[in-house]
């Protein structure tokens, strides 16, 4: 895999930080819906075929339908994800987001520090 190469899919931007990290940003007043997580997901399995996390960069704001908040995180390969926020408003939404049950529980934190966060990430990793 290429590091660093940074891919557009309709509504976010996907960047390999490492070998085992990949990084999304969705666009700024997007309302990700079930097509858009199934599209993420796709571009998750074809790019990874081993044990990886996610760092989530919520700088923008968006939200999820309902339907598109349950099929999150439904890539098995997903070890660990690390959200990052830029203010107290996204950290509530992101909590918030995080209560919702899901099929699998991911291990996910929330950061302020991009660097912690891709440390976090890291350390969940090795694990």
């Amino acid at each position: 895999m290429h590091v660093n190469n940074s891919n557009r899919l309709s509504f976010c931007y996907i960047t390999n930080i490492t070998n085992n990290i990949t990084e999304v940003k969705i666009d700024e007043d997007i309302i990700v819906d079930e097509t858009m997580v199934d599209e993420y997901h796709s571009w998750l399995t074809q790019h990874h075929s081993g044990a990886f996390g996610v760092l989530v960069d919520k700088t923008n704001h968006y939200s999820y339908t309902f339907e598109a908040q349950l099929k999150l995180g439904q890539v098995e390969n997903i070890q660990a994800i690390a959200i990052l926020v830029k203010d107290h408003s996204a950290e509530v939404a992101t909590q918030a987001l995080m209560g919702i049950k899901q099929r699998r529980q991911i291990p996910n934190n929330i950061f302020y520090q991009r660097e912690e966060a891709l440390e976090w990430l890291q350390n969940q990793l090795s694990q």
